[in-house]
């Protein structure tokens, strides 16, 4: 048995940009940038409320336990070890030291606080502007990021 429908067959075209699914796809969008922003807000919520301590993070009075991999296979520090203790320093406004943990403590920080402004802003908006709006979303993350990875503080 063919599989492929008769030539003479009418095979029934859906619009791709119906308005149904262009109202479904806007939704969907509003709905990622509030995950998001949820996520970054508890991101800095979380580290507002962190103390750190001499090797460790301390949270709601509990030493929060050793979280790479690396340092606890092999007991040496990664690259990024002391970067979640480097941003909370910076959101504690300690920046000398958040400098002297790790250098992109302070880079996330500007990256978390962008996202912030960018989520709010896309879900404040018209959905007509969401387009331009949207375009400085990945143009931002790859600006920080070639900042982390290539400019030193």
């Amino acid at each position: 048995m063919n599989p492929c429908p008769a030539n003479d067959d009418p095979v029934p075209l859906v619009p791709i940009t119906a308005t149904g699914d262009r109202a479904a796809r806007a939704r969907g969008y509003a709905v990622a940038n509030a995950i998001v922003l949820l996520v970054v807000l508890l991101m800095l919520g979380l580290a507002w409320m962190a103390k750190p301590a001499v090797g460790r993070i301390v949270l709601f009075g509990h030493r929060m336990p050793e979280t790479c991999f690396y340092k606890r296979m092999t007991g040496r520090p990664c690259v990024g070890c002391g970067t979640t203790r480097s941003l909370i320093l910076a959101i504690h406004g300690r920046w000398a030291e958040s400098r002297a943990m790790h250098p992109s403590g302070i880079w996330f920080l500007g990256f978390l606080l962008c996202q912030l402004l960018l989520r709010m802003s896309l879900l404040a908006i018209r959905p007509a502007a969401r387009v331009v709006v949207a375009c400085v979303d990945p143009i931002l993350s790859a600006v920080l990021m070639l900042l982390v990875l290539y400019l030193p503080l």
